[in-house]
């Protein structure tokens, strides 16, 4: 059997409607001045009412292509060796030992007639100090308090030792959580570019109603921007990434790409029947391994994470915490003793 063919093109895909049957192949098939397209389109909905779909042919997809940082509750990765309960037993085991050095510091002073006191804060201060692996400058002079003190350090040393082992194994052995998530990728500290392609300019506008979408199209593609690249540019900004540590997010929701032919079109079962037939005969992933470029793979399961500042975070707090604190103390004890000095004189 012989036919001839027309083609007829248009110089952009689709209109900026939802059916987009105000330009590019849509309107042609719209307005019956062509047959079928020669290129697919995107299975929507509100597209069914306006002209026919054949067999899918094509997985449309489009993300962003980036080297995964990771994302970390702030203030919780510090804690992650330990559960909170391990915690929580940690300091009820630092106050009961805080009693009992005291305890013991007291009996010393009231019956053996030691010349030095301190308070129960100060065998706080001991007990945080031997826990931070610090040691201590007040030490039991008789045997009872000395085997609490060894006691104390025996615990310091297997929880600092389970404690940092844990943590580096875990950073050592484990990837970070992937981002999956556009307001993931809008709340990371990532700079954001996209390639201009008249879907990707489309599916912005329409998705007005996405809070993070219209985030990361004002504060990160548009600001300082327009952040738009060639994929030659794109690709290069990412060609030094390392491969375990790529990830994708999808930006448009990803669909089905099919050829398209007028509404209750004369040729419709023809073209079905062919299309699933090479469908059938493998002819479509053929063409989709020729065609589709495959991410690649990791071939190695180790991987150094660098420990950024939201994992520490809580560390911070205690820092500025303590130094706060400190000079609020050192503050009381000056006027306590200038109040001291004037009771005396």
């Amino acid at each position: 059997m012989f036919f001839s063919y027309n083609t007829t093109l248009r110089s952009w895909w689709f209109g900026n409607s939802t059916t987009g049957i105000e330009g590019g192949i849509s309107q042609l098939l719209y307005e019956n001045l062509v047959d079928i397209s020669s290129s697919g389109g995107i299975l929507r909905p509100f597209r069914m009412n306006v002209y026919d779909h054949y067999v899918p042919s094509y997985k449309f997809r489009t993300c962003f292509f980036f080297r995964n940082p990771g994302f970390v509750e702030i203030g919780t990765d510090v804690l992650k060796p330990f559960s909170i309960k391990t915690w929580y037993v940690t300091l009820s085991a630092m106050l009961v030992m805080s009693a009992a050095i005291k305890g013991a510091h007291w009996a010393e002073n009231e019956y053996l007639r030691l010349p030095i006191k301190y308070s129960f804060f100060t065998s706080i201060v001991v007990i945080i100090c031997i826990m931070a692996q610090q040691g201590s400058a007040i030490i039991p002079f008789y045997l009872g308090g000395r085997i609490v003190f060894l006691t104390l350090l025996i615990l310091s040393i297997l929880l600092y030792n389970y404690y940092t082992s844990s943590l580096v194994s875990s950073l050592l052995s484990t990837q970070p959580p992937v981002l999956h998530t556009i307001k993931q990728l809008y709340e990371s500290n990532l700079k954001v570019g996209i390639e201009y392609q008249p879907y990707t300019l489309t599916y912005i506008f329409q998705e007005k109603h996405n809070e993070y979408i219209q985030k990361l199209n004002s504060n990160k593609i548009y600001c300082p921007g327009p952040n738009f690249f060639p994929p030659e540019e794109g690709l290069a900004m990412v060609k030094q990434e390392q491969i375990c540590d790529l990830a994708e997010i999808d930006f448009l929701t990803p669909g089905f790409v099919s050829f398209m032919a007028q509404k209750k079109s004369q040729y419709k079962e023809l073209f079905q029947i062919s299309l699933v037939k090479m469908k059938e005969n493998g002819i479509f992933n053929r063409e989709e391994n020729i065609w589709v470029e495959k991410p690649p793979k990791c071939l190695s399961d180790l991987r150094v994470v660098a420990v950024g500042a939201n994992a520490l975070f809580l560390v911070y707090i205690i820092l500025v915490i303590g130094i706060i604190l400190a000079f609020v103390i050192l503050a009381i004890e000056i006027v306590w003793h200038k109040l001291e000095i004037k009771t005396k004189s």
